[in-house]
């Protein structure tokens, strides 16, 4: 559950901030295999962790949360497991390197 590290560290030219998103049926179907629940208790879950996100937000740094320009790289991951996911965002961090070390 993230806390806001994309707004704590805006300015910081090494952080890479990433918004990792899929669909609603593919976010519910993931969390009701991966914590075993039915798919009511499923919507639940995930309204009840997206909601405090936006509240947590939306209080301390005053932004959406889900706004992708709040981001460097958005990866939907409804076609991508998880190791192709994390391929892309550490594929995406050696640019970010790279831009670094010539701005040093």
């Amino acid at each position: 559950q993230g806390r806001g590290s994309q707004f704590i560290l805006r300015d910081h030219p090494r952080a890479l901030h990433v918004l990792a998103t899929a669909p609603m049926e593919v976010r519910l179907k993931r969390i009701a295999e991966s914590l075993k629940l039915d798919m009511e208790r499923a919507k639940r879950e995930i309204s009840r962790f997206d909601g405090g996100s936006r509240e947590f937000i939306k209080r301390y740094f005053k932004a959406e949360v889900w706004d992708p320009v709040n981001y460097d790289l958005v990866v939907n991951t409804e076609h991508l497991s998880f190791q192709a996911a994390a391929a892309i965002i550490v594929h995406a961090l050696s640019f970010k390197d790279e831009t670094v070390k010539r701005t040093e």
